[in-house]
C-alpha cells in the first residue's frame, strides 16, 4: 500500500520539548502508553498536513498522562520544538488487533452513517472530534456537517466489513 493510500492510527500528540537532549513530552492517545517503548519507526503528522518518518530512540513514563519520547532525528530542544502539536502516528497495518466490538478511529473515517430504523444514508463520517466525549463529524449528501455523539445511546452498531455505522438519533439530532 502506498503512503498516500495507507491509513494511520494516532497514538500520541507531542506537547513540547523536555530537557536538553531533544526529548519531547507526549500525550498518549492510546490505552497502552507502554507501546511507545516498543515502537521503532513512527510518523509525525504536522499541523500543516506533512507526514514525516521518525525513529524512536527511547521512551519513558513521565507520570500517568505523559510519556517522554526521544527521536533519533532530534538531539536538542530547539529543533525538537518544531514537533510541537504534531500527532505521532503508526500505519494502521502495524497496529495491534483490537478486542471484539472495538475499532480504531482511522477505520471509522470514511464509513457510511445509516439511520438504524430506516437504513437511510445519513452521510459519510469525515472525522472524529473530541469535545468531552467523541463525536462523529458527518457530511450529509447535501453537504451539511453534523456532529453525532459516539455513545451507545445513539450508535447501535459499527459494521467494519460493510463500512457502516448505524445511528438511532433522538429528534433534532440530525438537524444541521
Amino acid at each position: 500500500m502506498t503512503d498516500a493510500a495507507e491509513r494511520y492510527v494516532s497514538v500520541g500528540r507531542i506537547l513540547k520539548p523536555h530537557g536538553v537532549r531533544g526529548e519531547v513530552k507526549v500525550e498518549p492517545l492510546t490505552d497502552d502508553p507502554e507501546r511507545f517503548k516498543r515502537l521503532d519507526r513512527v510518523f509525525c503528522l504536522k499541523p500543516n498536513g506533512e507526514r514525516v518518518p521518525l525513529h524512536v530512540e527511547g521512551a519513558r513514563s513521565a507520570g500517568p498522562e505523559t510519556v517522554l519520547v526521544k527521536f533519533r532525528e532530534y538531539q536538542a530542544p530547539e529543533p525538537a520544538n518544531l514537533l510541537r502539536n504534531c500527532l505521532i502516528q503508526i500505519p494502521r497495518s502495524e497496529a495491534p488487533a483490537l478486542p471484539e466490538g472495538k475499532v480504531y478511529y482511522a477505520d471509522v473515517i470514511g464509513m457510511t452513517a445509516r439511520h438504524a430504523d430506516s437504513a437511510e444514508t445519513i452521510g459519510t463520517i469525515t472525522a472524529i472530534v473530541t469535545a468531552g466525549n467523541e463525536l462523529f463529524e458527518i457530511k450529509t449528501p447535501g453537504g451539511e456537517e453534523l456532529l453525532v455523539p459516539w455513545v451507545d445511546e445513539f450508535v447501535t452498531r459499527i459494521d467494519k466489513s460493510a463500512r457502516e455505522v448505524w445511528i438511532r438519533p433522538v429528534p433534532g439530532l440530525l438537524e444541521p
